[in-house]
């Protein structure tokens, strides 16, 4: 049994490292997202991250020495953001891969199209287009095939990209289609997948949020034979179409909602003026059973402010007629739960976005962290797995000690067996922090509690807009 110093030892609080500021001829620079690239090999101490601003997109390399050298690898400049004045410009970025030895950077914006680039050469890789006029205003990349990447769009839908199909001229590179003009009824701020890839969860200007049954999306299973060539009757047949998602709420927020992210079977999720970050549960979605079936998903004609398809069973009488109700577990239950409110002061303007870092196949003992920026540059951190466990543990900021790192590079064979692994250790984290909310009040209430939360002011980069804050991984290299 671990020591009680053991025990305090593994809870790391974040330390400044490096910071700095990326040359501008204007006095605000406006960087609106930056991702670390998340396939490295274990052994490689040196990470490398991309930053987008309007016009362009860096990709930079951090060194592991001790002053923390960042070596700028590229420079990229997007034409077509630089010839349009009106447009917005780039504001997401999202890293995949067709082939692991070809990293790529998936760029999207007020265009409206998915640029995709060679981060080693820099050379653009493929530009699709799919959303019209419509912007994107957010990417993710499927959990486990990195080649599979969703946008959400202004056009009001989510359109699910396969990169692999640049190689075939003639099928078309969407191949799901959420909503359009039976989910959102105004334009998408957010989406986050889940860590199964079977949900996508968005959030829009309709104060709307939404989750997505997504088919298994695994070579061999049947939601390939149903797009491909050999099965479809006529050309719009190799695109899926998700009509209705299974939960939709306008009840959880009540602005802008531009923020969601699973955590295990939990959401955490942020809107613009409420100064706030939510964590809540939805009743009945458990991703330990088989998804549902599309037909429980709730239709647009149940005015609802919550629809929960979740809580749903397919029930077959004996004259064989099949019919949809609430499962009689679920009967007394409301739609979902809100468990837990970080407090989130100076968050008025929408679009800003909060990070979450979650174990990982090299870094499987370490704790969720949630983090947020605002619009004075103080940035907080919560340490998700020391609250779950409550008020009795106690850590300095400044004694810390290295997480235990994995080494060796995962193979095709165990590829598998470590997604469930790191799946299953989020789902037992997001567990156990329900379990607290439950049992106690002070903790549900969203009232102080000790260590819980760790802030920084960080005045270096004050000249910075807000919406640096998906981007707080780069600006200060946190000793994990």
């Amino acid at each position: 049994m671990a020591s009680q110093t053991d025990f305090q030892k593994s809870f790391l609080l974040p330390k400044v490292v490096s910071s700095f500021i990326i040359g501008t001829e204007t006095d605000r620079f406006n960087v609106y997202d930056v991702k670390f690239y998340p396939y490295f090999d274990p052994s490689n101490t040196e990470p490398v991250f991309a930053v987008v601003s309007q016009k362009k997109v860096y990709i930079a390399r951090l060194s592991a020495q001790t002053d923390c050298v960042i070596t700028m690898l590229h420079e990229l400049e997007d034409e077509q953001e630089l010839r349009d004045g009106d447009s917005s410009g780039l504001n997401s970025c999202s890293w995949c891969y067709v082939h692991q030895d070809q990293p790529l950077l998936a760029l999207a914006g007020g265009s409206g199209q998915l640029k995709v680039i060679d981060a080693v050469t820099g050379n653009q890789f493929t530009t699709l287009i799919g959303h019209g006029h419509g912007g994107i205003n957010d990417i993710a990349t499927h959990p486990i095939f990195p080649w599979i990447v969703a946008t959400a769009s202004v056009d009001k839908s989510v359109r699910i990209w396969d990169l692999r199909r640049q190689s075939f001229r003639h099928e078309s590179h969407t191949i799901i289609i959420c909503g359009q003009a039976t989910g959102h009824s105004e334009g998408l701020l957010t989406l986050s997948w889940h860590s199964t890839g079977r949900y996508l969860i968005t959030g829009g200007h309709d104060h709307l949020i939404c989750v997505w049954t997504i088919p298994d999306l695994a070579e061999g299973s049947s939601f390939w034979r149903e797009i491909g060539p050999e099965s479809r009757k006529r050309s719009s047949g190799e695109v899926h179409v998700i009509h209705f998602p299974h939960f939709t709420s306008s009840a959880v927020h009540h602005d802008f909602v531009d923020r969601v992210k699973f955590f295990g079977d939990l959401v955490i999720s942020k809107a613009a003026k409420e100064g706030k970050i939510v964590l809540w549960k939805m009743t009945g979605f458990d991703t330990q059973k088989p998804p549902p079936s599309p037909v429980t998903a709730p239709k647009a004609e149940e005015h609802l402010d919550t629809r929960n398809g979740f809580m749903r069973t397919r029930t077959r009488g004996k004259n064989g007629v099949e019919t949809v109700k609430i499962s009689p577990e679920y009967e007394d239950q409301p739609p979902f739960e809100r468990m837990l409110e970080f407090d989130a002061p100076n968050s008025e303007p929408f679009y800003m976005r909060f990070g979450l870092l979650l174990p990982s196949s090299d870094y499987p003992e370490l704790h969720p962290v949630l983090a947020f920026g605002n619009t004075t540059s103080e940035i907080r951190f919560w340490d998700l797995e020391r609250l779950a466990l409550g008020y009795s543990v106690g850590l300095s900021p400044n004694k810390s000690s290295p997480v235990k790192k994995r080494k060796g590079v995962a193979s095709k064979a165990n590829r598998a067996s470590i997604v469930s692994q790191i799946v299953a250790e989020e789902q037992d984290s997001a567990l156990r922090l329900l379990q607290a909310c439950r049992q106690h009040d002070r903790l549900r209430q969203g009232q102080p509690v000790k260590y819980q939360m760790v802030r920084w002011r960080m005045t270096k980069i004050s000249q910075f807009h807000y919406q640096i804050v998906q981007g707080f991984l780069l600006m200060i290299r946190t000793s994990w």
